[in-house]
């Protein structure tokens, strides 16, 4: 997933603002990442390490479900019926061999 996401970044940013792009993506993975570390580290000081971690991964859960009853246009992929062989945004790139 995370591949796939870079390259469709590099693909689809106009090359000025490709650095950036990538910074602010990078940042918005890597960042919660270090927060959560800690949170989940304070909450198994307290309650055990099994415990931290069922209870925190109920909200990830949540999300998760929620997120793929909701697909976003444009990012998604579609469905077999409505595959396209070259979408509009990258054909004029070119092609790689």
């Amino acid at each position: 997933m995370f591949t796939s996401t870079n390259a469709s970044i590099q693909l689809i940013t106009a090359d000025h603002l490709r650095g950036r792009m990538l910074a602010l993506y990078l940042w918005a993975l890597v960042g919660p990442m270090a927060i959560s570390g800690v949170i989940v580290g304070w909450v198994a000081g307290h309650t055990g390490t099994r415990a931290a971690l069922a209870a925190l991964s109920a909200p990830l859960a949540c999300y998760a479900l929620w997120s793929l009853a909701r697909p976003v246009p444009g990012i998604d992929a579609a469905g077999p019926d409505e595959a396209d062989d070259e979408p509009d945004d990258l054909a004029g790139l070119p092609v790689l061999p």
